[in-house]
């Protein structure tokens, strides 16, 4: 199936006499509903121990957006306040970031707010090389954080630019971690591994199976 692009929508509503205020676009939360993310890539990825192969992870954010859907509860504990900080900084410095990567390597980049791939699947790239059908991550690292990230943590983020290549349907990912205290970064660049596409399949299939028996087994217990 298709990807659909949305190239126009805003992922944030930014206070413009405040560029630290922002407020999540409701349109992009609707499309986001009840899709597996890039954001949720590493625990959909990872081998879980059950017959399913799903880890603990992503079945307990399953649980909780099945009974968010169900009653309108919201697991405040799912975001600390660190993930807050962290969020809130790549949004204030990731133009900068996606500036520094066009001089870095020639490329043009296209924001875009939203990718969906059928029902279940989707993505918010911080850009696209739609030439190249390459799409561009960008993470912007605490201080303390940043020299962890260019050695060896930016493997921790590889699932996440697998994961939205696969959406997009494109065949390479690049990886940019960008230090706006020092004004440079690194970019890594992952390509299409067909193994890596089959194991987001199949979990997405597993995934979808899970979810469609919790909402059974809650239609059971209200009939």
């Amino acid at each position: 199936m298709k990807p659909r692009f949305y190239f126009d929508l805003q992922q944030h509503i930014f206070d413009p006499n405040n560029r630290f205020n922002y407020q999540t676009n409701p349109d992009w939360l609707e499309l986001r509903a009840d899709r597996f993310t890039a954001s949720n890539a590493a625990d959909l990825l990872s081998k879980g121990k059950d017959a399913d192969g799903l880890s603990k992870s992503i079945k307990t954010l399953i649980n909780s957006r099945t009974m968010q859907n169900r009653t309108g509860w919201i697991d405040d504990s799912a975001v600390s306040y660190s993930e807050k900080e962290c969020i809130t900084r790549g949004l204030v410095y990731e133009d900068e970031a996606r500036k520094w990567y066009e001089r870095q390597t020639g490329r043009s980049v296209v924001e875009c707010g939203f990718v969906e791939r059928g029902s279940y699947i989707g993505c918010s790239p911080d850009g696209l090389v739609v030439d190249e059908l390459r799409t561009v991550q960008i993470k912007i690292p605490m201080p303390a954080n940043f020299v962890n990230a260019i050695l060896n943590g930016w493997k921790d983020y590889v699932p996440q630019c697998h994961f939205e290549r696969f959406v997009c349907c494109f065949k390479v990912a690049d990886l940019v971690i960008y230090s706006p205290e020092l004004q440079t970064g690194k970019i890594i660049e992952i390509p299409a591994d067909p193994e890596i596409d089959q194991n987001i399949l199949s979990k997405i299939r597993s995934a979808v199976k899970y979810r469609d028996a919790a909402n059974a087994a809650i239609d059971e217990l209200l009939q």
